[in-house]
C-alpha cells in the first residue's frame, strides 16, 4: 500500500513539472484579477500575460494616493480616478500614467478645473472655478492661463482677453465691480500701453498707461477723483480735455467745502514738510491774534523757540513788524520756513515797557501741551489742561500731563483747545482714552468713513479706556482756530459725556481725512477721500457752535483766572451758569475776520492703494 502511495505522488510531482516548463521558468499564472505587492505599494486588478498590470485595476500607494481605473501594458491609461493623499481627485483621460485628454481635478481647497490635458498639464480649453469664487474660462498651457480667455470674479468685475503665462497680458477689456470699463493692453495683469478708461457715467479718457495708472496728469487725476474724492458722486461727466493742466482741474471739480485737496511739487518740498511729525518746527515759535480791542497780541509761544528765549509771553502786544506798523499790515506773517530769518518785533509787555526784540529763526521743538494747572472752585478741583497739537513724538508728554491732573483727584476738567488743529491720530487717542468715562470702554471712538464706492475702507476706532478719570462733563475751550485733531476730539467726546463748549465757532471745514499719490515721482496729489464721524454720526462739517460765546482773552498769560475763557469755564463750575457777556457776537466775528497767515500743524496722512484699479 505505501508502494501505491509513494507512486502517485511522484506522479504528481512530475505532472507539476511538466506545467511549470510548458509555462515557462514562472511557476505560478500571472494572468487574471489578483493582488500584487511591490516596493511603493500595492496593486489589485488584472495582468497580462506578462505580469503587467493591464485590464481593470486599483494601486494603492504607501504614500495614501490611489488610482482606480484602466490599464494598459502598466501603465494607466484611459478612464481612471485618481484620489491624492492631499484630498485632490482627478476624474478623466490617462495616457502613459499622465493625465491626457478631457478630466476634472477638484482640489482639495474647493477649486475645481474642468477642460483639456496634455502630458499632465492642463492644455487646451478648459475651466478653472477658484476657491474665492472667481471662474476662469479660456485657453490653457503647461497648467498657465495662456491665449484668450475671460475671468469674472465672484464681486461682479469681469476681464475678456489676452493672457500670457498666467497674467493678463496683450488686449483686454476689464468690467469692474461699480461699472467702470478699462479697454486696452495689460502686461502682467497691469495697464501698461494705450488704453480707454470709461466711467459709469459717461465720463471717458485715453492716454498711455504704465504700471497700472495714466501717464497724463489730469487722466491720473481724474482716475483718483472718480472714484477716492468724498464728493465723487457730485462729479458728474468730466471733459479732461476742457482744461489746461490738473491743477485748473482740481480746482474746478472740488466741493466748496473742500479746503485740502491740493497738487504740489515733490521735487521742491518745503523745508518743514516733514519735521511737524518729528515734533520739530522752523521759525520764531509763536503765534498772534487779534485781540477783542483790536490790538495784535503774542498768542501763545513754545518753550524751545527763539520767542521764549527773549522771554516774549502770551499776551505781549505787538506794535510793529520789521519798522511797519501792524495796523497798516493787509496780513500779518510771522513765521518762515527758513532758519537765520532775522524778524523786528516792537512790543509791550505784560507791564506795559516798551521792548525791541530781533527774533532770529531756528529749527525748535513743538509742544503740545502749552500750560496746564489745577484750581480749587467752592468745594471742587478743577484740572486745565492747553493743547497746541498732537504730535506723535508728544505721546509721552500728552500722556504725563493728563496723568498728573488726575492723580491730584481732580472733579472737573476743562481742555482748552482753542489753537489745537494737527497732530497724530494716535496721541490724539491716548489723551482721549484718559479723559472717556469708564463706561464708554470698548465703544466707538470714531469712523473714518469714505464715499459709497470706497465704503469698503470704512474704519472704526474703539475707545480702550485708561486711566482713573471718571468725569461726567467736561468744559472745552475753542475758537476758529479749532480744527483737525482738535474738533475730532470735542467731537468724538460728545456721545459719552457732556460737553460743555465755550468760545467761538471752530473751524469745521478742515474735519476729513484726507489720501496723497504720487505723479510721475514730481507731483503730490492730495485728495479728501474720507470724513471722521463720532458714534452718533456727527461730523467736523461746519464747525462746533458753543453753548457760551465769547471771545479769546489773548491780552492775558496762561492760567490767568480773569481770562475771558477759562473765566467763563471757572465761574460756572462755581455758580452753575456763565456770566453775562461783555461784548456782542458782532465784534468777536470782526476781529477774528482780521487776517492772519500763519502755519497750520496738520493731521496725520495716510496713503490709500487702489484696490479698485487692481486686477485679483
Amino acid at each position: 500500500m505505501n508502494k501505491l502511495l509513494n507512486f502517485i505522488s511522484v506522479l504528481l510531482l512530475l505532472s507539476i513539472l511538466f506545467t511549470a516548463c510548458k509555462n515557462g521558468d514562472d511557476p505560478v499564472e500571472n494572468t487574471g484579477p489578483h493582488r500584487e505587492d511591490y516596493d511603493n505599494g500595492y496593486y489589485i486588478g488584472e495582468f497580462n500575460d506578462k505580469g503587467e498590470r493591464h485590464g481593470q485595476g486599483t494601486y494603492f500607494w504607501n504614500t495614501g494616493d490611489k488610482y482606480e481605473g484602466q490599464w494598459v501594458n502598466g501603465k494607466r491609461h484611459g478612464q481612471g480616478t485618481m484620489t491624492y493623499a492631499n484630498g485632490d481627485i482627478y476624474i478623466g483621460n490617462w495616457e502613459n500614467s499622465l493625465r491626457n485628454g478631457q478630466g476634472t481635478l477638484t482640489y482639495e481647497s474647493g477649486a475645481k478645473y474642468v477642460g483639456n490635458w496634455k502630458e499632465g498639464y492642463a492644455s487646451g480649453q478648459g475651466e478653472m472655478t477658484y476657491a474665492n469664487g472667481n471662474i476662469y474660462i479660456g485657453d490653457w498651457e503647461n497648467n498657465l492661463r495662456n491665449g484668450q480667455g475671460a475671468l469674472t470674479y465672484k464681486s461682479g468685475a469681469k476681464y475678456v482677453g489676452n493672457w500670457k503665462e498666467d497674467y493678463a497680458s496683450g488686449q483686454g477689456e476689464m468690467t469692474y465691480e461699480n461699472g467702470n470699463i478699462y479697454t486696452g493692453n495689460w502686461e502682467k495683469s497691469i495697464r501698461n500701453g494705450q488704453g480707454t478708461y470709461t466711467f459709469k457715467d459717461g465720463t471717458i479718457f485715453t492716454c498711455e498707461w504704465k504700471d497700472d495708472n495714466p501717464t497724463d496728469e489730469k487722466c491720473f487725476l481724474l482716475a483718483k477723483m472718480k472714484y477716492w474724492y468724498f464728493w465723487n458722486k457730485e462729479l458728474g461727466v468730466v471733459d479732461v480735455s476742457k482744461y489746461a493742466s490738473a491743477e485748473e482741474m482740481l480746482n474746478s471739480l472740488k466741493n466748496q467745502l473742500d479746503l485740502s485737496s491740493s497738487i504740489t511739487n515733490t521735487d521742491e518740498p518745503s523745508a518743514t514738510s516733514n519735521l511737524f511729525f518729528e515734533g520739530k518746527d522752523i521759525g520764531y515759535g509763536f503765534g498772534v491774534r487779534w485781540d477783542v480791542y483790536g490790538d495784535l497780541r503774542v498768542a501763545w509761544v513754545h518753550e524751545d523757540s527763539p520767542a521764549n528765549l527773549y522771554g516774549i509771553k502770551r499776551g505781549w502786544k505787538i506794535l510793529k513788524i520789521n519798522g511797519t506798523n501792524v495796523y497798516s499790515l493787509g496780513s500779518i506773517v510771522v513765521s518762515t520756513d527758513k532758519e537765520n530769518q532775522s524778524m523786528i518785533l516792537d512790543m509791550k509787555d505784560e507791564n506795559g515797557v516798551d521792548k525791541t526784540i530781533t527774533l532770529v529763526s531756528k529749527t525748535f521743538k513743538i509742544q503740545s501741551v502749552l500750560y496746564s494747572n489745577t484750581y480749587q472752585v467752592s468745594a471742587k478741583k478743577v484740572g486745565y489742561i492747553v493743547l497746541k497739537s498732537f504730535v506723535q513724538p508728544n505721546t509721552d508728554e500728552v500722556k504725563q500731563k493728563i496723568s498728573s491732573l488726575a492723580n491730584s483727584n481732580i472733579q472737573e476738567l476743562i481742555i482748552d483747545l482753542r489753537y489745537c488743529s494737527g497732530g497724530n491720530y494716535a496721541t490724539l487717542n491716548e489723551f482721549a482714552n484718559a479723559v472717556f468715562p469708564s463706561s464708554s470702554n470698548g465703544k466707538a471712538f470714531m469712523t473714518r468713513k469714505y464715499n459709497q464706492d470706497a465704503a469698503a475702507n470704512d474704519t472704526t476706532y474703539l475707545i480702550q479706556k485708561s486711566g482713573s478719570l471718571n468725569l461726567d462733563r467736561v468744559f472745552v475751550l475753542t475758537s476758529s482756530s479749532t480744527t483737525n485733531l482738535g474738533e475730532y476730539l470735542l467731537m468724538c467726546l460728545k456721545p459719552y459725556t457732556k460737553v460743555i463748549q465755550i468760545g467761538l465757532k471752530t473751524h469745521g471745514t478742515d474735519g476729513y481725512g484726507t489720501s496723497i499719490w504720487t505723479f510721475n515721482e514730481k507731483k503730490s496729489h492730495t485728495l479728501i477721500t474720507a470724513i471722521f464721524q463720532n458714534a452718533n454720526k456727527e461730523n467736523c462739517l461746519g464747525g462746533f457752535t458753543p453753548d457760551c460765546t465769547t471771545f479769546d482773552g489773548v491780552e492775558k498769560n496762561w492760567g490767568d483766572e480773569n481770562e475771558e475763557l477759562l473765566n467763563n469755564a471757572l465761574y460756572f463750575i462755581a455758580n452753575g451758569y456763565f456770566p453775562a457777556p461783555n461784548v456782542s457776537s458782532g465784534v468777536l466775528q470782526q476781529n477774528e475776520n482780521r487776517k492772519i497767515q500763519e502755519k497750520v500743524m496738520p493731521a496725520e496722512r495716510i496713503e490709500i492703494k487702489e484696490s479698485q484699479f487692481k486686477m485679483e
